[in-house]
């Protein structure tokens, strides 16, 4: 029990009894006999107290060594604990570090090791690409030297092919020449012939036309019969059909009038006295041909002074 308990107890006694001890108001209701026998009853509960308290003190000087005793051991095993905690956590932290040097001593080692295998694999490696380059270069330059060879070869035989080409060029053009040369002297030939032919008949006609003048004949040109081998002159209302027309042309062979080309109404008069048509003529060099289609299923050309009469039916 603490002394303020006390305290409040004494306090609550003397209310208790109505008698106020500390002389406030409630002191004049104390008086006599009774007062005395209270203050009597007073001292043996004060002495009663003190010696309570005594004890109580002694009980907590007791209690409080105890405590402190108690303190002081669990200070000192709250210290050995730590001293301990602490040589542990050294102990620890030293096997820590030796352990940490260890694992270090192992990783550098460990580096060391693997810079080592990495050098020496570079190394090879290095080797390795060398001798793939060396071998590369080799493979090139063979190559190159086959490509070269190749080229030379393929040049030779251009060269070759190309020196074949002209001289059978040349072989072709000397040839050409020859037969255009030939084909000169053959029209010249023939053109010669035909003047010569030509003047014969006019010579001829000549002659005839002075020996009808002779003889007093004034009525004028005979009438011939038509020839066996050639075609009828068109006549003039027959030509007229063909004027106008813009792709329209006279061809003249031998003296003798055919119809245009590219006309529908084209034709010859053939010495059977019918129209034949012919829807296409073509001229080259002096020379009409009719590619012509007969009764008989036949085709026919015509060059120069030969033409298709009477079995003609139409000209393509």
């Amino acid at each position: 029990m603490s002394e303020n308990s006390v305290y409040c107890l004494f306090i609550i006694n003397a209310l208790a009894i109505d008698c106020w001890p500390f002389g406030n108001d409630h002191s004049s209701d104390c008086s006599g006999e009774g007062k005395k026998k209270k203050k009597k009853k007073k001292k043996k509960k004060k002495k009663k107290k003190k010696k309570k308290k005594k004890k109580k003190k002694k009980k907590k000087k007791k209690k409080k060594k105890k405590k402190k005793k108690k303190k002081k051991k669990k200070k000192k095993k709250k210290k050995k604990k730590k001293k301990k905690k602490k040589k542990k956590k050294k102990k620890k932290k030293k096997k820590k570090k030796k352990k940490k040097k260890k694992k270090k001593k192992k990783k550098k080692k460990k580096k060391k090791k693997k810079k080592k295998k990495k050098k020496k694999k570079k190394k090879k490696k290095k080797k390795k690409k060398k001798k793939k380059k060396k071998k590369k270069k080799k493979k090139k330059k063979k190559k190159k030297k086959k490509k070269k060879k190749k080229k030379k070869k393929k040049k030779k035989k251009k060269k070759k092919k190309k020196k074949k080409k002209k001289k059978k060029k040349k072989k072709k053009k000397k040839k050409k020449k020859k037969k255009k040369k030939k084909k000169k002297k053959k029209k010249k030939k023939k053109k010669k012939k035909k003047k010569k032919k030509k003047k014969k008949k006019k010579k001829k006609k000549k002659k005839k036309k002075k020996e009808k003048k002779k003889k007093g004949r004034r009525r004028g040109r005979e009438e011939k019969d038509p020839p066996k081998s050639q075609c009828h002159i068109l006549q003039k209302p027959k030509m007229k059909e063909a004027q106008g027309r813009p792709d329209c042309h006279l061809d003249t062979l031998g003296g003798h009038q055919h119809r245009c080309s590219g006309l529908d109404n084209a034709g010859i008069l053939a010495p059977d006295g019918l129209w034949r048509h012919c829807l296409h003529l073509n001229v080259t060099d002096n020379a009409v041909l009719f590619r012509a289609v007969l009764l008989r299923g036949e085709f026919a050309s015509l060059h120069d002074d030969t033409h298709i009469c009477g079995e003609l039916v139409s000209c393509v």
